[in-house]
């Protein structure tokens, strides 16, 4: 199973399983890591918008999160890349809607974080992981991040609430956060690499 606890609400239900855990993980190695702060204000979510969860977070970044942060910074932008944005899901101009991208590592390169807005569902997500692998900070809700081995302030930053969300995406737009980004990708490749799940399942 997927996250720690995975495996403790399964042997809720069977106590007798035999489980073991294997995290999901990335291709950390063959991920370029974005290195330089870019130009514009933006945050990106990358999500597959067919999936629930993932409906609800964007709702949750637009009706709560984002409001609040125009009242700071009236630049910033978000960019969402995946499936499932047939209709844009605003008629802003700073929500950006780009659907399925060719070069995802181009899109990373144009954001200063990534948001993982989660409110509800279970595991661990792959686009987190892979977030963290680019090097960009992540700022994610606690449910979003509870299957993972993440630490608030050290690899990523958490916040639960619009305004909560929303003070901690003001900061990174603004200054963005370089040493969290690098933290982050330091554990993606410690722990949810490709290189990590071969050693782990030697074991």
């Amino acid at each position: 199973m997927v996250s720690d606890p995975d495996i403790a609400a399964a042997r809720e239900l069977c106590p007798d399983a035999r489980l073991r855990y294997v995290p999901n993980v990335v291709d950390v190695a063959a991920i370029e890591p974005v290195t330089s702060l870019a130009r514009e204000r933006r945050a990106i979510f990358v999500a597959s918008f067919t999936y629930e969860p993932n409906r609800n977070g964007l709702r949750f970044l637009l009706d709560e999160v984002f409001p609040r942060v125009w009242a700071e910074l009236p630049d910033a932008r978000l960019m969402l890349v995946g499936a499932g944005l047939e209709q844009p899901p605003s008629a802003d101009p700073r929500v950006e809607a780009r659907g399925f991208v060719e070069d995802l590592g181009a899109a990373y390169g144009t954001a200063r974080c990534a948001v993982v807005p989660l409110l509800q569902g279970g595991g661990t997500p792959l686009k987190f992981i892979e977030a963290l692998a680019y090097g960009l900070p992540v700022i994610a809700t606690p449910r979003a991040a509870a299957g993972l081995d993440v630490r608030d302030g050290e690899n990523c930053l958490l916040a639960e609430g619009g305004e909560q969300y929303a003070a901690a995406l003001v900061r990174v737009l603004t200054n963005g956060a370089p040493a969290l980004g690098q933290r982050g990708r330091e554990l993606a490749a410690k722990r949810y690499s490709i290189d990590a799940l071969g050693d782990l399942l030697a074991t």
